[in-house]
């Protein structure tokens, strides 16, 4: 009887992990929802990011562009360029069901600033644009303070 229960309850968790799994990735999936700041290179603190993600959720709404912040300390072999594009598009960031934003790669790697651009925001980020926003941005990592630098982002 004992091997029943068990098996039974191991069915029970199994089907609790898929459905969630299912959730999970439906929710990732829309681009709406889920986090916005990934620190794979380690240097933010837990404070800092969460002041991001506080930003970037008001800043979403009221641009209706979708945004993020990543760090990395490997981009696996490619440029910081492609880094961020691709890393855009695995996420399946975008604004709603478009892929509408914009995301800012602190690429510790190649030490390099990068500005990615999808969909509506290509048109409104400019290279101008860009430009002026990398040289505010420049001044926080310089200091070594990126949080700083990422908050220019979102100025």
């Amino acid at each position: 009887m004992r091997g029943r229960k068990t098996s039974r309850m191991g069915l029970a968790l199994l089907l609790f992990v898929l459905f969630l799994s299912a959730f999970t990735a439906w929710g990732a999936e829309d681009g709406s929802q889920g986090r916005r700041v990934w620190d794979m290179a380690g240097v933010l603190d837990e404070a800092e990011e969460a002041r991001l993600e506080e930003r970037i959720a008001r800043s979403r709404e009221e641009l209706q562009l979708d945004m993020a912040v990543v760090t990395a300390d490997d981009t696996e072999g490619r440029s910081g360029q492609d880094f961020a594009d691709r890393f855009y598009e695995d996420a399946g960031l975008g604004w709603k069901d478009s892929s509408d934003g914009i995301l800012f790669l602190l690429d510790m790697e190649h030490r390099e600033m990068v500005l990615s651009t999808s969909g509506r925001a290509m048109r409104i980020f400019t290279d101008a644009r860009l430009d002026a926003m990398l040289d505010r941005m420049y001044e926080g990592a310089a200091a070594g303070d990126y949080a700083a630098s990422a908050e220019a982002f979102l100025d």
